[in-house]
């Protein structure tokens, strides 16, 4: 006599351990990610044997070469510059913010200087430029 099982066995698959681990790797990504300040360019910034480390809300240029500057992070051009620093000038100093200028390295002198005399001009004196640690040349 052969008996019939009336069970089935019932196969079920829990997904809670595989959701846990997976919510466990999205913040790990999240919290090992690094964040990064600069508009996405790859500049070789000079190095500076007295240079710090600061941290505070400012207005940033970035120079890549005559006809490519950035002000936080929006391609300009000089015309453009000028004409936004002119109508956010008087909000920069009266809150005391600072402006960072940022360029490769290959960046001619001038365009600096140039980049200077256009933030003096609008009464903002609090500039600073970026560079990496380096030893002394």
């Amino acid at each position: 006599m052969q008996f019939q099982r009336t069970l089935k066995p019932q196969i079920s698959l829990d997904l809670t351990p595989l959701i846990d681990v997976v919510f466990q790797l999205v913040i790990f990504f999240m919290v090992a990610m690094v964040f990064n300040t600069s508009p996405g360019l790859e500049l070789q910034l000079p190095s500076s044997e007295t240079s710090e480390t600061i941290s505070m809300d400012e207005l940033r240029i970035t120079l890549v070469s005559e006809e490519e500057i950035y002000l936080n992070k929006e391609l300009v051009s000089w015309d453009m510059l000028e004409e936004k620093l002119d109508s956010m000038a008087p909000l920069i100093v009266e809150q005391q913010k600072s402006v960072i200028i940022e360029g490769d390295k290959a960046v001619p002198y001038d365009i600096f200087i140039r980049t200077l005399d256009i933030l003096r001009f609008r009464g903002i004196q609090d500039v600073g430029l970026i560079t990496i640690p380096g030893d002394r040349p």
